[in-house]
């Protein structure tokens, strides 16, 4: 079974545990300043999200911190792949393309190497790691296949006719059923569906790192 790519269940507590970690005393202040920049359309979860991707690829340096704070004011979404599937975004397409035992490694060690940052130094970081939390994913969920948009967008198309033909022939029109031409009407509607969905998906990928 495909293991989906989990997302981590983080707090502010955390991000403030990581600045005091990671940074000098005297520089708390100046960098909880900084990530005060990130996230500012998010809440809760997926501030302090966006928060620990910067600084765990500022690797304790204010100056890197400064400059990842403004990349993800540009793109958070390439913040959070970096820090937390950095092996699944160097590899890119080619993931998919695998066996599924080999994403599901590469899917397991992007987790264990964020748990190991998060917690290192921490003495209780056993009882708080846990394993990846499929239920805890937007990517365990694929999305929608191709077959469902095609049937989706097909039906859609086609009821928009007949609701078209129904009501041209309530105003004295005249509506004429041809099997040839709704099977055509069908099938671009299905290809039209299919595309939407393909490009539904392949944003929710970028968005979470895949």
């Amino acid at each position: 079974m495909t293991q989906s790519q989990p997302i981590p269940n983080v707090t502010q507590e955390d991000v403030e545990r990581i600045v005091r970690r990671d940074f000098p005393a005297d520089e708390y202040e100046s960098v909880s300043k900084m990530l005060e920049e990130v996230g500012g359309g998010s809440e809760g979860a997926e501030r302090s999200r966006l928060q620990l991707a910067v600084l765990k690829l500022s690797e304790g340096r204010q100056a890197t911190l400064r400059m990842e704070v403004q990349s993800a004011k540009f793109d958070f979404r390439d913040a959070i792949a970096a820090a937390e599937y950095p092996e699944y975004k160097k590899l890119g397409s080619r993931v998919d393309s695998g066996s599924t035992e080999e994403r599901n490694r590469i899917v397991v060690e992007d987790w264990n190497q964020y748990q190991e940052w998060l917690y290192r130094g921490d003495s209780s970081k056993d009882a708080k790691r846990k394993e990846p939390p499929e239920k805890n994913s937007t990517q365990g969920n694929k999305g929608p296949g191709l077959g469902e948009g095609f049937v989706v967008g097909g039906c859609g198309c086609l009821g928009a006719f007949l609701a078209l033909g129904v009501f041209g022939s309530m105003v004295g029109g005249r509506f004429h059923i041809d099997i040839g031409g709704m099977v055509l009407l069908f099938a671009c509607g299905g290809v039209i569906g299919s595309i939407i969905v393909a490009v539904y998906n392949k944003g929710r990928r970028d968005a979470s790192g895949g």
